[in-house]
């Protein structure tokens, strides 16, 4: 069996995701080595898009432009000193720390990062079914000497006092793609379903630039003549910033699966998540406060971005289904 990494020190780049999602999946083991390394000074190296996301868990991060080359961005990392590097992805900024020459560049040895890699590391899974994706990050903090399996790791920032009146964002975009969205139609279907026992406040969330659904519903909700309970539209014009202080202001979160779902349960914000072509084995927000609603179907899990069929597993999952979720999350 092949020795543990030991992470040389003291100075350590932590080379962030730059999926959200799969930053917050990242995210319990950067904590983890953080926790078990005291002697290391982590800086988290992130687009600038995502500074605030990494500044909620670290004191040190340093941002990018997002579309910066390798060359640009050695020339930005060249100001500090990093004796060693984790990295989870092959980047742009992995493949400017190895132009830098950064003594220990550690990483998951598969084709195309590991080149980049002094410290390649293969992950080997458990037999049986396809665990989360958030295990493999686990699974490297395991191997780098830390134990990521401690509730401190998952903990989410404060959250604010829960509003007394229900106030449900709704998120029917995906960034997996459109057969990861439930349908319009059927989040239309929701919000007269929910209005009628709860009387909530709906606000409409999208990432930005991934607003085609959002906007119809918007249209559709704001065709209505009945203007209670008041419903506002934030759809596509939100950035991250805004997102990370928005989100907790929620009673709860409802929508598609992808990045929004994950980032609200990311923050602590309890979410009903839709999920269709994806595994909620394997793609599920973190934590027990969050209900996953799936439907059986022959041809699921897929993982297809569009659907070739007729897109029975969002199809089939029914109004009155998430209607109740949704009240559960609430109680």
């Amino acid at each position: 069996m092949p020795e543990r990494v030991k992470i040389n020190g003291p100075s350590l780049a932590l080379v962030a995701p730059v999926d959200i999602t799969e930053a917050c999946l990242a995210t319990p083991a950067f904590r983890a080595i953080r926790r078990a390394r005291p002697d290391l000074t982590p800086v988290v190296l992130c687009p600038k898009s995502a500074v605030s996301f990494w500044s909620v868990h670290f004191q040190q991060v340093l941002s990018y432009d997002d579309s910066a080359s390798p060359q640009k961005l050695a020339e930005r990392f060249a100001g500090g000193t990093y004796h060693s590097a984790l990295i989870l992805e092959d980047s742009r900024a992995a493949r400017a720390l190895s132009r830098l020459g950064v003594p220990q560049r550690i990483g998951f040895a598969v084709p195309g990062l590991d080149k980049l890699l002094t410290d390649p590391i293969t992950i080997t899974m458990d037999h049986g079914p396809l665990p989360h994706r958030v295990t493999r990050y686990l699974k490297l903090a395991e191997e780098l000497e830390c134990d990521p399996h401690q509730a401190e790791n998952f903990a989410p920032p404060p959250l604010p006092r829960r509003p007394s009146a229900p106030r449900i964002a709704l998120a029917p975009d995906s960034d997996l793609g459109p057969a990861a969205e439930w349908p319009t139609a059927s989040f239309l279907e929701l919000t007269q379903s929910l209005t009628e026992s709860l009387k909530p406040e709906f606000y409409l969330l999208s990432l930005p630039g991934k607003s085609p659904a959002a906007d119809l519903l918007a249209k559709s909700l704001g065709s209505e003549q009945d203007k209670e309970p008041k419903r506002n539209s934030s759809a596509g014009d939100l950035g991250l910033d805004n997102l990370l202080d928005l989100l907790p202001t929620f009673s709860t979160v409802v929508g598609s699966n992808g990045s929004l779902v994950n980032l609200a349960a990311h923050l602590g914000v309890p979410t009903v998540t839709l999920m269709g072509p994806h595994s909620p084995r394997t793609h599920r927000p973190l934590g027990k406060i969050h209900e996953v609603l799936t439907t059986y179907a022959e041809c699921s899990p897929c993982h297809l971005a569009k659907c070739p069929l007729d897109h029975r597993c969002l199809n089939e999952l029914s109004v009155e289904t998430v209607t109740e979720a949704v009240k559960r999350v609430l109680a």
